[in-house]
């Protein structure tokens, strides 16, 4: 079985031509280790690249793939009847829903709640927003800042985790800062030892990214008991349920009214992120995994395979994603 995620690293180039000769390329390749017998699984994480490179190529090629696909794995229903409109899925390729898995185990932290926000500077009569994930444009980082300090109070804070993706972008972080001191950019990667303590010492998660259908964030922040902000669209709200702040992206101001709505519960918010966790809990990577296990198990094999599998020796599928 070869089990794909992200395609655009191997369909996607620079350029216009490279990209679909890189594609066409691609496509030749998973055909003949299919016809080897090899079965193909393929994750839908999301419609598009994240940059809109050359969507019109991506969305062709991927129309052609889907056809070589033997199960397609999704992140919700709403991700479910999306990629079999957007992509063409054929009625007979089996589409399995899972719900993203939890992190519950991945980032524990033995540290006090009042020791974790010290570490980061803060104290207990602070309300911390939390972004956490790598800075870049789709995440809405900008305009996060611009709406939390349209409504913050003197007591709220934004601590702002994570690497931008340019040194460009990380300037226009700065300038929406200017010279807010309730807003924190640490502009560098957290590493799994500081994770905990980052999650620990936020009330409430901001994860404005738009254009997607799932979040690992989304996850991320529920699996440590933090409420999230988070667009109402994708599988988020089937994931966040009502333990979170959902608003509606075509809505100018909805960010704004979100953290709005957020900061003006703050008796809530401990209620909000227990529920988070508990709705976590349900999705661990065990039952994650009992459920793909059932799936491989139910693909069908090539009549000339003896064996329900066949396990080829190990192949390279053209150049890796970093070439």
């Amino acid at each position: 079985i070869l089990h794909l995620h992200w395609l655009h690293p191997y369909l996607l180039r620079p350029s216009r031509a490279g990209s679909w000769a890189r594609g066409l390329r691609f496509l030749a390749e998973i055909f003949l280790i299919r016809r080897q017998g090899t079965r193909i699984v393929w994750t839908v994480h999301n419609l598009t690249n994240h940059e809109s490179l050359h969507s019109d190529i991506e969305l062709a090629l991927t129309r052609r793939f889907v056809r070589q696909c033997d199960l397609i794995l999704t992140h919700g229903e709403y991700a479910s009847s999306a990629a079999k409109e957007r992509f063409r899925i054929p009625e007979h390729t089996p589409v399995l829903s899972t719900r993203f898995p939890n992190y519950c185990e991945r980032y524990k932290c033995d540290t006090s709640r009042q020791e974790a926000r010290s570490h980061w500077g803060y104290s207990d009569e602070h309300t911390i927003i939390g972004f956490l994930g790598r800075v870049q444009p789709y995440k809405q980082v900008v305009e996060l800042v611009e709406a939390f300090r349209n409504v913050a109070g003197e007591h709220d804070r934004l601590l702002i985790g994570g690497r931008a993706s340019s040194e460009d972008y990380a300037g226009k972080v700065n300038a929406a800062i200017q010279d807010d001191t309730r807003v924190r950019f640490l502009n560098e990667y957290i590493a799994d030892e500081e994770m905990g303590l980052f999650l620990k010492a936020c009330d409430v998660a901001a994860c404005p990214s738009q254009g997607i259908l799932t979040s690992s964030s989304v996850a991320l922040a529920m699996s440590a008991g933090l409420p999230v902000i988070a667009p109402a669209e994708g599988c988020i709200p089937e994931e966040v349920g009502q333990t979170g702040f959902l608003y509606n992206t075509p809505q100018r101001d909805g960010l704004e009214q979100a953290l709005s709505w957020a900061l003006e519960t703050k008796s809530d918010l401990r209620l909000k992120g227990t529920a988070a966790a508990e709705r976590s809990s349900q999705a661990s990577p065990e039952r994650i995994a009992e459920q793909l296990l059932q799936a491989y198990l139910g693909l069908e094999c090539p009549n000339r395979c003896e064996e329900p599998f066949i396990q080829p020796e190990t192949q390279q599928v053209g150049a890796a994603p970093s070439e």
